[in-house]
């Protein structure tokens, strides 16, 4: 996911396209929706892989947004998320073969299905100059499809919308013979029809491989692959591409599900307020694989970590925050130690409220950038595994130093990130002016790209500029541009 764009999304009508680059910061006064926005992650997270009722799963684990209701802009009839994938590729599996990657931008619209269930009304999936628009009724039972605004229905008796655990429902083709398959076989047929010179197997080669690509560039595959030569003028262009398209829809929608399974897969959250942390933790025999967005399970998760992955976080920490921590087991309870470098080790309840606050977000981040980095079938396939790491107020009881060291780790996060080719992106809520002129001073001194970094302003009409949501820029010197004059009270970035 490159950009992300809300309509009627809690108190936004529209955010306009957010783009994401490796660090980006949400600043902006209380209530101004930097949380609201950052908590569509953790949705998508929670939603992915189960069955529900409506399209998101509102409450669960990560996040209670209540339901569709409360979610929604007050006085609006609908919620719009759009995002953008660049160089979107269909993972190769099965039969199919994805020949080709393009930036698809999504569009999903949700309505209200009755007092208790939202819906998926519509989807837009564009790339290139394609444009292919899915309406549904409530209840999935009858769709509508166009291909570059133009109606397929006439070809179908009727398509209807499948459940799935996906986000994405597929369709079902049902045809006037009441075949129902998953793909339309009128359009095989058509496409049959227009064989002429070529040979089944190459009807089988365009049926197995989709071709993502403008108009011109699907037509020249096709004809090239079926032989169809340019004196038959009396093929239309538009409808071969079209049917082309339509044939390959559901895999099409896939790609998509597939590619938000990784990403929900691929999402850590850290929330405003941690866990409490306790002087001995019950131990309990099962293995922990994630870290709660409170933190509330740290204790277990590294109890479980192998020795070698301990030492590993241990000396990450030390490297880059001078102290450790050790998991202690005695007559089935765990306590964390904290050994900081010159002072004595000591029960983290005794160190400072802090470490409680920390501790937890250096754990998440250590996770994703060495132990979930692992390839998967789909990076294979698709060569890019994207990584998105959602924080809120992460300076939350930190010492000033402490601010400032934690602006620094995400530098270094990023720069052996693409040393060794991994895409992650941060996606910070702060009030901390000592992280965001940390960012710049690294700049300033070349110790990082000011084009590797987002700063959005939110409720920025109160700060007397243009838009609901302003995108600040650092220049080559770590110097804030389209910053509003006197934005924190002491430390003031101008134009």
């Amino acid at each position: 996911m490159d950009t992300l764009r809300l309509k009627n999304y809690r108190c936004f009508t529209d955010t306009g396209d957010i783009d994401f680059r490796p660090i980006n910061f949400l600043v902006g006064s209380n209530s101004s929706g930097k949380s609201s926005f950052i908590k569509m992650f953790p949705l998508i997270k929670q939603s992915v892989g189960i069955k529900r009722n409506g399209v998101f799963l509102w409450y669960g684990n990560e996040v209670d947004f209540k339901d569709f209701a409360n979610v929604i802009k007050e006085g609006q009839s609908f919620l719009e998320i759009e995002f953008l994938v660049k160089k979107f590729r269909i993972p190769q599996r099965g039969f199919l073969k994805s020949i080709d990657e393009t930036n698809l931008k999504v569009n999903m619209r949700l309505s209200q299905k009755d007092k208790d269930f939202d819906y998926l009304e519509s989807l837009t999936i564009s790339f290139e100059d394609q444009k292919i628009k899915i309406y549904y009724n409530p209840k999935r039972s009858s769709v509508k499809i166009e291909v570059n605004g133009i109606p397929t229905e006439e070809d179908f008796d009727r398509v209807i919308a499948t459940e799935t655990n996906s986000l994405l429902p597929r369709l079902l083709f049902i045809s006037k013979n009441d075949i129902a398959d998953d793909y339309p076989m009128w359009c095989e047929t058509k496409l049959r029809e227009l064989q002429f010179t070529s040979s089944f197997s190459q009807y089988r080669k365009i049926s197995r491989s989709l071709k993502l690509g403008s108009k011109e560039d699907v037509v020249n595959y096709i004809t090239k692959q079926l032989s169809v030569e340019d004196k038959n003028t009396h093929i239309n262009k538009l409808w071969l591409n079209n049917i082309y398209l339509l044939l390959h829809i559901n895999n099409i929608i896939d790609g998509i599900n597939l590619n938000l399974l990784s990403l929900s897969n691929n999402i850590s959250y850290v929330g405003p307020l941690r866990a409490t942390t306790q002087r001995y933790y019950r131990f309990q025999n099962y293995a922990v694989e994630e870290i709660d967005s409170d933190g509330k399970n740290l204790a277990m998760y590294l109890y479980n970590l192998d020795k070698e992955s301990l030492n590993n976080f241990k000396n990450w920490t030390r490297r880059l925050f001078g102290f450790e921590v050790e998991v202690s087991s005695v007559n089935g309870n765990m306590e964390l130690i904290i050994n900081e470098e010159g002072k004595e080790k000591h029960n983290m309840v005794d160190v400072g409220f802090g470490y409680t606050q920390i501790l937890p977000i250096l754990a998440i981040i250590w996770k994703t950038l060495y132990k979930d980095f692992a390839i998967t079938n789909y990076s294979r396939t698709t060569g890019r595994n994207q990584y998105i790491v959602a924080i809120e107020q992460p300076e939350l009881h930190l010492h000033p130093r402490l601010q400032g060291l934690f602006a620094s780790m995400l530098v270094t996060v990023i720069k052996e990130a693409k040393e060794q080719g991994r895409d992650i992106r941060f996606i910070i809520e702060t009030h901390s002016e000592i992280i965001i002129s940390r960012i710049g001073q690294m700049i300033a001194t070349h110790e990082f790209s000011n084009e590797d970094i987002n700063v959005f302003i939110f409720n920025a009409a109160n700060e007397g500029m243009q838009n609901y949501i302003e995108k600040s820029y650092y220049s080559e010197d770590g110097q804030l541009i389209n910053w509003p004059y006197g934005f924190f009270s002491d430390y003031v970035f101008e134009d």
